[in-house]
């Protein structure tokens, strides 16, 4: 009994690790409202999730001088497609336009 409890657990941490691990990915390519993202169902992702899709910019605070790097939002997407190793996510009403690849998609 002990033995199957200490299964148990075990399988238990691991979902409850991988449920927690930030989700995240790039964009590969976007054709019209269609984004395409570089991780898939081996990565966790699943139909009907949400990503922000932001660039990072490296910018220069002009009080210090120090280099400082910025996510700035692109867009939100929806997931309507997902395979092994690619997703593809839906991008409202025009709102791709601005996004390339290798921009950062993060799981909201």
């Amino acid at each position: 009994v002990a033995q199957k409890i200490a299964e148990q657990l075990e399988t238990t941490e691991i979902k409850v690790v991988e449920t927690f691990k930030p989700l995240e990915g790039y964009v590969m390519g976007v054709e019209g409202d269609q984004v395409f993202l570089n991780i898939g169902n081996k990565d966790g992702v699943v139909k009907g999730m949400n990503f922000s899709v932001s660039r990072t910019k490296e910018m220069v605070d002009p009080v210090s001088g120090q280099k400082k790097v910025v996510q700035m939002p692109l867009a939100d997407i929806k997931i309507v497609s997902v395979q092994e190793d690619v997703s593809v996510g839906m991008a409202p009403n025009g709102s791709s336009k601005g996004i390339q690849p290798k921009d950062y998609a993060k799981r909201k």
